[in-house]
């Protein structure tokens, strides 16, 4: 999908929506079952069409859609927030970003909220995130 992203936008072709093209609008005209004659009601194929089919070889198709749905193709990590305060609470010393990571210093190893940009504060997560649920519960 890449090439196919990079090329149409060298070629100067516009997007359904007169934007660049990207991965997903690729992606969500690709997986389009109008492209084979069916017509479609919120997500469901219901029937044929009145127009004719783009593509003559359903087969095609289906393992087209089999292959881009497939969960084992996922390229996309979680997103980095995955701790209770990531990215919320900011840095006392520098106002900066806290997240969380894992540390292993003198014997002791746990999770840490800290600052990203000087590493100037950092508390246990464990300690701050209880701290955080009794403020929220109460």
């Amino acid at each position: 999908m890449i090439t196919i992203e990079n090329e149409l936008n060298a070629k100067g072709v516009p997007s359904p929506r007169g934007t660049k093209w990207r991965r997903t609008i690729i992606r969500q005209q690709v997986l389009n079952p109008a492209y084979i004659g069916k017509r479609v009601f919120r997500g469901e194929v219901i029937g044929d069409g009145i127009w004719p089919a783009l593509l003559d070889d359903e087969d095609t198709y289906w393992a087209c859609v089999r292959l881009l749905q497939d969960p084992s193709r996922t390229t996309t990590r979680a997103g980095r927030a995955v701790h209770l305060l990531s990215y919320i609470v900011r840095c006392a010393v520098c106002d900066g970003p806290v997240s969380s990571h894992l540390v292993s210093r003198r014997g002791w190893e746990g999770q840490v909220y800290s600052c990203l940009y000087k590493r100037c504060a950092a508390v246990k997560a464990e300690f701050l995130d209880e701290y955080a649920q009794r403020v929220v519960v109460l």
